[in-house]
């Protein structure tokens, strides 16, 4: 066997130190400073380099690049992922990469169908929201308003207009599942006049674009009497001897809605 000399032992250490340290990593900061030395051990968020003044550890979010020796490109060792407005169910996007679909729409603008809410027995709704907290709906659509013919004991129907407007302020945003608020509302109804509401209202997104709406809360119809005369007057003609009515109405004001957002 061929003795090997301590001559040749050193100049192969050397070789093989030379060798690391050209083969090091040149770790590059955001803020454009570098560091060179060998990454030694890593985890989720953070790698530890070993350096010619220590071993340092540092956090990944604040590292732009690595590049390896012997050629190596440069790579982005943890991209810093920035949150989307989508919102419920919104996920993380890395720059560069394609926008995401949202989960939720930013429910800016509604139209959708309704049960009462302002609208009468049946209507449609829509509403606008241009900040996160407040918003403005208008409701259209037809009362059912139900008298019994003192004369004949029979029951007579009408389906008079009614709009309401409103104002809503709300307790969370416009990307929150479940949003809770309280509005307050102007009405107009063919029947009964003008009058006002008070409600707590919700909204749920069921899915990216459709919402459920309901309000549940206090109306009133202070001038109902004159109002109601009117109608009659503009359906026969005359006020019917059999109707009597006097005073003002107050009455529950609730809804229910379908809506598609924007």
């Amino acid at each position: 066997m061929q003795n090997v000399s301590s001559r040749t032992v050193v100049q192969i250490v050397a070789v093989l130190l030379l060798s690391t340290t050209a083969l090091a990593e040149t770790i590059t900061l955001r803020d454009g400073s570098k560091i060179n030395g060998t990454i030694t051990n890593q985890t989720d968020t953070s790698i530890q380099v070993k350096t010619s003044y220590g071993t340092l550890n540092i956090d990944k979010s604040n590292i732009a690049a690595i590049d390896f020796g012997g050629g190596t490109p440069s790579v982005e060792p943890h991209p810093v992922r920035q949150q989307t407005s989508g919102g419920y169910g919104s996920v993380a996007k890395t720059p560069g990469e394609a926008k995401p679909t949202k989960y939720y729409t930013d429910d800016v603008a509604g139209l959708g169908l309704c049960l009462g809410k302002g609208a009468g027995a049946l209507g449609l709704y829509g509403y606008l929201r241009p900040i996160d907290n407040v918003g403005f709906e208008l409701d259209l659509g037809k009362r059912i308003f139900v008298v019994m013919n003192q004369n004949t004991g029979e029951t007579e129907l009408f389906w008079p207009n009614m709009v309401t407007g409103k104002v809503a302020l709300f307790f969370s945003g416009r990307q929150s599942r479940t949003q809770f608020g309280l509005e307050l509302g102007g009405i107009v109804a063919e029947d009964a006049g003008p009058g006002a509401e008070l409600a707590g209202t919700l909204r749920m997104r069921v899915s990216r674009s459709l919402n459920f709406d309901m309000n549940l809360g206090l109306g009133a119809f202070p001038s109902q009497a004159t109002s109601t005369y009117d109608y009659f007057i503009r359906k026969y003609g005359v006020i019917p001897d059999w109707y009597t009515f006097n005073g003002p109405s107050v009455f529950i004001m609730w809804g229910l809605g379908l809506g598609f957002s924007f």
